[in-house]
């Protein structure tokens, strides 16, 4: 049986949004590719296509060839605002659904040289990113009030914004949380940054590890499959 060798050539990559009408914007974007980040914010570019081109543009790159590109919850949601993004910034890319969801999107950059993969890390692990921090044991989902952002305020600082805009946080989690700014405004950009970083970081340190786990006891990349259905197929082929 010829040699096994881990694979781990993976990026990760979060999107937030506000809700205007009804409709999601999305206002920030953070890639990290396990040793630095990169961070986009709405208000530096005049639309959200052009932000998301930013950031798309920033992966692609030669040494990023083969790479695979996970977001949490990238079927049902992140994958909605870049296939437009993708389709512009490429006339190749290929798209595998299943049930009506995206399982992987190749794209093809550099007239066709180089290519990337969008995956979705929720369909290899069908859980929160929070409960992945802790059955992981690493880096925490910090907390954000989603409701607070809108298309008027993303320059916004100021005093820690009113509990209610948090989703599951407790009156003594929030009351923590504002110490934290007793001397030093709250700077709504700063702290999306922070957050969103965080996301990245955590969640790459999720698959990271769960990677190595797998690649110990099976010999196999779990990297090449772009679910857990049919990652458990190709252990139970090892044996």
């Amino acid at each position: 049986m010829p040699k096994a060798f881990l694979i781990k050539k993976f990026l990760v990559m979060d999107l937030e949004t506000y809700n205007l009408n009804g409709k999601l914007i999305p206002y920030a974007v953070s890639i990290y590719n396990g040793h630095k980040y990169h961070f986009f914010y709405l208000t530096d570019y005049e639309n959200s296509t052009q932000m998301l081109i930013a950031a798309i543009k920033t992966l692609m790159l030669r040494r990023y060839h083969g790479y695979k590109v996970y977001l949490h919850n990238f079927s049902n949601f992140d994958g909605i605002f870049l296939i437009n993004i993708l389709n512009e910034l490429s006339e190749n890319i290929s798209i595998k659904r299943h049930n009506d969801k995206f399982i992987e999107i190749k794209f093809l950059f550099n007239a066709g040289k180089y290519k990337l993969y969008f995956r979705d890390s929720l369909l290899m692990l069908p859980v929160s990113l929070r409960k992945l921090a802790l059955q992981f044991n690493v880096g925490g989902k910090g907390i954000f009030p989603y409701d607070f952002v809108n298309s008027n305020n993303l320059d916004y600082t100021g005093p820690v914004p009113d509990i209610k805009y948090f989703s599951d946080i407790s009156e003594i989690e929030y009351m923590i949380y504002c110490d934290d700014f007793k001397y030093v405004a709250w700077d709504l950009r700063r702290e999306t940054e922070k957050y969103c970083v965080q996301d990245c970081v955590t969640l790459y340190q999720v698959l990271d590890k769960f990677f190595n786990e797998n690649f110990s006891v099976t010999r196999v990349n779990a990297s090449k499959d772009p679910s857990l259905s049919s990652l458990a197929l190709a252990n139970y082929n090892f044996y």
